[in-house]
């Protein structure tokens, strides 16, 4: 798994959601310009579902476990699909 990604093509992400006929609630002022080398802990531009349209809007990049009592110091960036549930 790499820990660093690229995201540098707003316009044709965009595209490809209607396309795909996507609900999804458009806004002109997306906090987003090109970037090619994203770390781990950044804020970035997702699409989330929340019982409605979707949304493109700002995240932190990250993973906090579900038994996590408090914000660990250093957060995963992945996990295997197979053990997630049922592993910490």
């Amino acid at each position: 798994m790499c820990g660093r990604f690229g995201f540098y093509e707003l316009k044709y992400f965009l595209d490809l959601l209607r396309q795909l006929e996507l609900p999804f609630e458009e806004n002109q002022d997306y906090p987003q310009t090109n970037r090619y080398n994203i770390p781990p802990e950044t804020d970035i531009l997702t699409l989330q579902a929340n019982h409605g349209p979707y949304k493109l809007t700002s995240a932190r990049w990250g993973l906090i476990p579900h038994w996590s009592k408090e914000l660990p110091k250093i957060r995963p960036i992945n996990a295997r699909a197979e053990s997630l549930v049922t592993k910490p």
